[in-house]
């Protein structure tokens, strides 16, 4: 993905937490779905385009520093939290 190219996964638990596209979505217990997915994308050049411009824009919020960032502002909350007395 951080090259431009559009990345196929298994659409497993974990998986579809980052990957959200329907197109970068398959089977993983189903090679002919993986084989057709392959094959679309590499014949309709808009439905190629669309994947790689929504993994572009995808890796931005899936960098560490914005990972980082998000850890910060969780812990301040967790903080803030517990010093006002809000220990839930």
């Amino acid at each position: 993905m951080a090259c431009g190219t559009p990345a196929i996964v298994g659409r497993t638990l974990d998986s579809t937490d980052f990957f959200t596209h329907e197109l970068s979505l398959v089977d993983p217990n189903s090679p002919a779905e993986l084989s057709a997915r392959i094959s679309l994308l590499l014949t309709d050049r808009q439905r190629y385009g669309d994947l790689r411009e929504w993994s572009m824009s995808r890796l931005q919020s899936l960098s560490w520093a914005r990972m980082a960032e998000r850890y910060v502002e969780f812990w301040k909350q967790i903080r803030a939290s517990y010093l006002s007395g809000d220990r839930r």
